[in-house]
């Protein structure tokens, strides 16, 4: 390379991952999770049949049951989270440092709304024992 041109820089993993996590979030949030808010008729069929595999094989009570506390905790994914995944896949993929600040308050906010979802996964009589360990990973991530 000549001197007048800037070296290109490789794309660290870490942000490969964060933008394939932050990613993977949008269909999710758009397709699955934002179900528990809407009327079933709003609902496409592609999208109501795979809620519907979905509740079938994992049984989770909580998109079965979809109490008052789990749809705020949506809405709140829906009204910020689901934004900040489009900001974070474009901050991560031009390696925008700016970044760093929101991502902190988006793991924070996360985590927090994991504790009541995990606590309901790990231990409500309503979810079958067997299905607790792949209750966990799907909503872990």
């Amino acid at each position: 390379m000549s001197e007048g041109r800037a070296e290109e820089r490789s794309t660290p993993l870490s942000h490969t991952v964060f933008k394939f996590f932050f990613a993977s979030h949008i269909p999710a949030t758009a397709i699955v999770d934002i179900q528990v808010l809407m009327p079933k008729e709003w609902v496409a069929p592609f999208a109501r049949k795979l809620l519907d595999y979905y509740t079938a094989n994992t049984q989770d009570a909580l998109m079965l049951t979809r109490p008052v506390w789990f749809k705020s905790l949506i809405a709140l994914e829906v009204a910020f989270q689901f934004p900040f995944f489009f900001v974070a896949v474009y901050a991560f993929h031009k390696r925008k440092n700016w970044i760093r600040l929101p991502s902190i308050i988006y793991a924070s906010h996360a985590v927090t709304q994991m504790a009541p979802i995990l606590g309901t996964v790990l231990f409500d009589s309503a979810i079958p024992d067997s299905k607790r360990a792949m209750l966990t990973c799907v909503y872990l991530p």
